[in-house]
């Protein structure tokens, strides 16, 4: 690995397989720690590294100075998938941070990318089966596009890097990975395909069917202020439900295909720039998924909700008695 230590610095779009890496490298830190790799798991306490685009200025910098100390002088990788929400200056601010503190570090950056339409179709889903928002496809794209401008996002951080540092960008696409897989890919653009890493089982976390979808978006304008954990449960049943749908292959997407071409028509010319400049020519996948052949509709997914939602209420208020009939039963 050379002389100096490696940053190896993994700022992807959302839903790009981020939670499955992140989650595998938490989890075999103690083997990243025989190469002299650190994920820095026990300051954290976060597999997601969310405390890094969180933080800003002299809090980011302290915050960075913490973690290089507590490498102990091995390479580290980080990992958030949160940079690409933050506005021009946060993220030109949070490269230039890295390479301040890392200075004496060799710097590899890697950026996964995903067509607009399927990168916001799964984002837009996900805000709503754990968020509270009530806004349909349209009005929540006008919100969310400049973050899905991708031109944008490369040229701040490839900007605020040293000459010497190395940006990589690839396309996520299980057909084109390394092995089809997102932990292999990652450690092949970083150069560590030797590290001994253990794979875990691979991590779901489901889209809602469309019909969920629709029900759990009307819902959400009775949920605004829910406790956290009420809407996290509340998604994983929905998610649950959607899973069962149409013998397991659920229609999730939630954009008509007039939607997705004018998605994608919008980011046109910045995406011919940002292929050219920095994937070698290499565009995005033209297919588009196939429909699901099969009836979505509320009748079909509202009697599937209600059932799972009174199994899950009941084993809820149900289990604390279990547990305390238990401890008298042993303890008479």
């Amino acid at each position: 690995m050379g002389s100096r230590p490696s940053l190896f610095l993994h700022v992807p779009i959302h839903k790009t397989g981020s939670t499955a890496l992140q989650q595998t490298l938490f989890c075999n830190e103690a083997r990243l720690n025989t190469e002299n790799i650190t994920y820095l798991p026990d300051f954290t306490m976060d597999f997601q590294h969310s405390c890094l685009a969180a933080t800003a200025g002299d809090a980011l910098r302290g915050l960075l100075k913490q973690m290089r100390a507590r490498s102990g002088g091995r390479s580290i990788i980080l990992s958030t998938e949160q940079l690409h929400f933050l506005d021009d200056h946060p993220v030109a601010d949070f490269i230039a941070a890295l390479t301040e503190v890392f200075a004496g570090y060799d710097i590899k950056v890697v950026i996964y990318l995903r067509r607009q339409d399927e990168a916001f179709s799964s984002f837009y889903n996900q805000i709503v089966k754990f968020g509270t928002t009530t806004d349909n496809t349209g009005q929540a794209f006008s919100i969310y596009a400049r973050f899905f401008d991708y031109e944008r996002y490369l040229s701040l951080v490839r900007a605020n890097l040293r000459k010497t540092d190395t940006m990589t960008v690839r396309i996520y696409d299980r057909n084109t990975l390394v092995g089809s897989d997102i932990v292999d890919d990652f450690l092949n653009a970083v150069g560590l395909m030797h590290c001994p890493i253990d794979k875990l089982p691979q991590m779901i976390n489901p889209s809602l069917e469309k019909s969920v979808l629709k029900l759990k978006r009307a819902m959400n304008f009775h949920l605004d202020d829910a406790p956290i954990k009420l809407l996290q449960s509340l998604a994983g049943v929905l998610g649950d439900v959607s899973c069962q749908i149409n013998n397991g292959n659920p229609d999730t997407n939630v954009l008509s295909v007039l939607e997705r071409d004018l998605i994608m028509s919008s980011y046109a010319e910045s995406n011919r720039r940002m292929v050219d400049q920095y994937l070698g020519g290499i565009s995005f996948n033209s297919d588009i998924r196939p429909e699901p052949n099969y009836e979505s509709s509320l009748d079909i997914v509202l009697p599937a909700v209600l059932a799972r939602l009174a199994r899950y209420f009941f084993h809820i208020v149900n289990e604390p008695r279990s547990a305390a009939d238990g401890r008298e039963e042993h303890n008479p």
